[in-house]
């Protein structure tokens, strides 16, 4: 009795195993999946493209998104002046790659008209070409040369012309000043040097310490001061005509608040999310007072017109004075370098504020990494968002020194591999921590996801790979959506990140589209760290592919490497399909070529021999095929054609699976859209004839 209560408690366990076992077969088993392609973002090329806010790029590695630093996180480091001579007051602008400085002053009052310009020699690296001349301003219209001016750069892509303009300015001659209202610009070569320059419509008003900017194509000016020094609050617009670079008309819009303190020489302006800001400013060229005021308007894009300016609520910590201003789509402001609550002694502090989208107020102003002081310099950013502080001057009076000097800096991490004028830029020794954005949004560019021209795809997943060292700290959550039969959907999640140091989030997606875009949002309960965003994954399944295997011809004893005339053989060969599910109705026709051409390639409107009136007249060398008996694993169809040969030599058997020549009648689709259209058809040369038998030479008489 013992024994048999052992054996039942033996069968009871194995019963208890076998059925765990078939538990965890059925929660971990997942059966093959078709092949499936991958659209990948994981550098900075590829994040580049979509929109940031409250988030920035990374060079930590080969890219990543991050929180926004207000501020940089990337030192300043010195980039290459060798041919920039000392100018204080300058205008600059960037295009294409190129950097240019106009005109300014020297130490002894001296203002110039040389242009000079550099090359963007390596994009990554940001390593500058020496500067060199190119066409100088007409002594014309600055017969003394000009400085506190202005410059800005328009390209028009539909004339495929860029030019480069110059706006009024202030010129030495001897003790006297002379003041302009003159517009001159100038076309862009390829190279980067200029062309000749012409005279358009002038300023409405002479102006020198004025700002300029381009939005929507559009060129506004700015404040500024007139020729008594006093501070304007004018703004003006104008659109340029594409094709001659000529202004034919300025327009005023609504003209900067009036100051109870404060003005508008000398101010800091930037463009950022539709709106543009100015912020700081003198009353007066001559015994000022100072201006600590942020106000942004937002332009309309057709007309230009600002319908009025809001004061910010929070303003700048101290009174500015010639800082220069720029900001970033992603949300960010800056003020750079500069004076405070004076004219006279420059800093160079560096405040960076956030911008809030959705009202345009900005939020407390941050120190960040500074400049050695200066004022008068100018700032120009690049197409990836590098910054290059140019030339300035350390004071206003006579003998102050003038600058030369080029320092480059981004908000961006890290930048490994930066080349500086004196080498590899390591890392900054900057104790003070970054602070961080404390929630941001990426938002990738719409992502074409067809792997066929003009048919959707089906997704599959959808896989992040993100850092969050303290997810107590920290979070990424991921939201998609599609667009499918010309509508977009609602936006899917958002769906939580897997914590820890680069680890894979995957989730399972469905759905046919032709476009596909997703969005991350970033949080951190800690300004000082920020999580990152390193890779995104969409997974498409892959379209079915159709293949011919085995051609080959049997039935007869030398088969299939000689084929006796006039006797019927089999000619046989599989579609496979070695991808996804053919659709229900997606029917096709496999066709076999029987010719004595070598090489020969079937191209519709080829037919088959016999096979020209084929339905309506039988062709047993058309064979349909039906989508439903081609789903994923679905075994090979064989395909057996009776012939006979009647001719003896060499024949090229081209068995062709899915051949687009469009029949008379049903099936009712004809044509398998495959990833690979390349590997329908397979050849396989056959030799008719008789066999012919050789017999010994037998000879009487030996051995």
């Amino acid at each position: 009795m013992k024994n048999i209560r052992s054996w039942w408690i033996l069968l009871a366990v194995l019963l208890l195993l076998a059925a765990t076992g078939m538990v965890l077969f059925f929660l971990l088993y997942r059966p093959a999946q078709a092949l499936e392609f991958f659209y990948w973002n994981t550098t900075i090329v590829d994040f580049n493209e979509g929109r940031f806010y409250h988030t920035a790029l990374s060079w930590r590695s080969d890219g990543e998104v991050q929180l926004l630093p207000v501020g940089f996180e990337h030192p300043w480091v010195p980039g290459n002046n060798t041919g920039l001579p000392p100018r204080g007051g300058p205008a600059a602008a960037y295009w294409n790659e190129h950097l240019y400085v106009i005109g300014g002053d020297n130490p002894f009052a001296d203002t110039h008209s040389e242009v000079f310009y550099t090359t963007i020699v390596n994009t990554l690296t940001h390593e500058l070409a020496d500067w060199q001349e190119t066409t100088p301003l007409p002594t014309s219209v600055y017969p003394y040369g000009v400085f506190r001016h202005e410059a800005a750069v328009l390209n028009f892509t539909e004339t495929n012309k860029s030019y480069l303009y110059v706006f009024g300015g202030i010129s030495n001659e001897g003790m006297e000043n002379r003041y302009y209202d003159k517009v001159i610009y100038a076309e862009i070569s390829a190279d980067g040097t200029l062309g000749d320059w012409q005279e358009t419509t002038p300023l409405p008003v002479a102006l020198f310490g004025m700002e300029s900017l381009v939005m929507n194509g559009r060129i506004y000016i700015l404040g500024g001061a007139d020729h008594l020094g006093s501070s304007r609050r004018e703004v003006y617009h104008t659109v340029p005509d594409p094709a001659t670079g000529q202004i034919a008309q300025w327009y005023q819009t609504t003209s900067l608040p009036t100051l109870g303190e404060g003005g508008y020489v000398e101010l800091s302006a930037a463009a950022e999310h539709g709106r543009i800001y100015v912020y700081g400013g003198a009353s007066s060229a001559v015994s000022p007072n100072y201006s600590p005021y942020v106000h942004f308007g937002t332009p309309d894009p057709a007309t230009g017109e600002i319908s009025g300016w809001t004061m910010a609520t929070e303003g700048l910590p101290y009174n500015s004075y010639a800082s220069e201003g720029t900001a970033y789509e992603s949300g960010l402001l800056l003020a750079i370098a500069g004076a405070w609550n004076n004219a006279i002694d420059p800093s160079g502090d560096v405040r960076a504020a956030l911008i809030d989208h959705e009202t345009g107020q900005i939020g407390e102003w941050v120190s960040t990494l500074a400049l050695e002081p200066r004022f008068w310099h100018a700032v120009v950013q690049d197409d990836f968002g590098w910054l290059y502080s140019l030339c300035g001057a350390t004071g206003s009076a006579q003998q102050q020194p003038r600058l030369n000097e080029v320092w480059v800096t981004s908000p961006y991490g890290e930048g490994r591999g930066f080349q500086a004028a004196g080498g590899t830029l390591y890392p900054t020794q900057e104790t003070t921590p970054t602070i961080y954005a404390t929630s941001g949004v990426y938002t990738s560019s719409i992502l074409l996801v067809q792997l066929i021209e003009g048919q959707e795809s089906s997704l599959t997943s959808l896989s992040w790979n993100t850092t969050i060292t303290d997810p107590s700290l920290m979070t990424i959550t991921m939201r998609y959506r599609y667009h499918h039969n010309g509508e977009w959907t609602g936006w899917y999640g958002p769906f939580l990140s897997n914590p820890g140091i680069g680890v894979t989030t995957t989730i399972p997606i469905s759905g046919t589209c032709d476009w596909f875009q997703y969005s991350v949002r970033l949080e951190t309960l800690s300004n000082t760290v920020t999580p990152f965003l390193n890779a995104v994954r969409v997974g498409i399944l892959a379209p079915p592919n159709l293949t011919v295997k085995d051609l080959t011809v049997t039935g007869c004893d030398t088969c299939p490497t000689l084929v006796p005339p006039n006797e019927p053989v089999q000619i046989v060969f599989t579609i496979r399909n070695e991808s996804s599910s053919l659709r229900w109705n997606n029917n096709f026709y496999t066709v076999l070529f029987i010719t004595t051409t070598p090489g020969y390639t079937p191209w519709p409107p080829d037919v088959p021999i016999g096979c020209e009136n084929y339905p309506t007249v039988t062709c047993p060398l058309v064979v349909p095929m039906f989508g439903t008996d081609f789903y994923e694993g679905a075994p090979p169809k064989t395909v057996s054609i009776t012939w006979t040969f009647e001719q003896p030599g060499t024949y090229y058997l081209v068995a062709y699976g899915d051949y687009n020549n469009t029949p008379v009648a049903p099936p009712p689709i004809y044509d398998v859209r495959e990833y690979n259209e390349f590997d329908n058809l397979q050849e396989r040369v056959v030799r008719v004839g008789a066999l012919s038998v050789y017999l010994p030479l037998v000879s009487k008489g030996w051995p």
